[in-house]
């Protein structure tokens, strides 16, 4: 901190959206202060240690919705379209990070708005494709 305190919190919030002036993203940190040493708003050098998770990058034209409304992305299963849930874990101007794939998943590219979660189907790969 700027007093020469170091303390470790917990990341409480993260803006999702950078500052278009500063390039920045605002983010909060819960420290303990039970003695009301640390004045609030004080300034500080963070250190943040982020968990790793495998993502996929992908055009966000392949999102879809279940019927419950979650986000995610219609897959092959054998011959089957299955949906598979996603958490967006980034957003670019050129593309989405998702999460909760799997290690390997045959994404639905052209052609996802027709089919449902279940639909048999006759895949067109694309190294078959060309």
């Amino acid at each position: 901190m700027v007093n020469g305190a170091e303390k470790d919190g917990k990341l409480r919030y993260q803006s999702s959206i950078a500052s278009p002036t500063t390039n920045t993203f605002s983010i909060e940190l819960e420290i303990p202060n039970p003695e009301q040493a640390l004045p609030a708003g004080i300034s500080a050098e963070v250190d943040l240690t982020l968990e790793q998770q495998e993502a996929v990058k992908l055009n966000p034209s392949m999102l879809a919705l279940d019927e419950k409304g979650n986000l995610g992305v219609k897959t092959l299963t054998g011959d089957k379209v299955a949906f598979v849930a996603a958490k967006v874990v980034k957003a670019e101007q050129d593309g989405v990070w998702l999460s909760g794939l799997g290690e390997k998943v045959e994404v639905i590219t052209k052609g996802q708005g027709f089919v449902r979660d279940g639909d048999s189907v006759i895949a067109v790969r694309e190294s078959q494709a060309q």
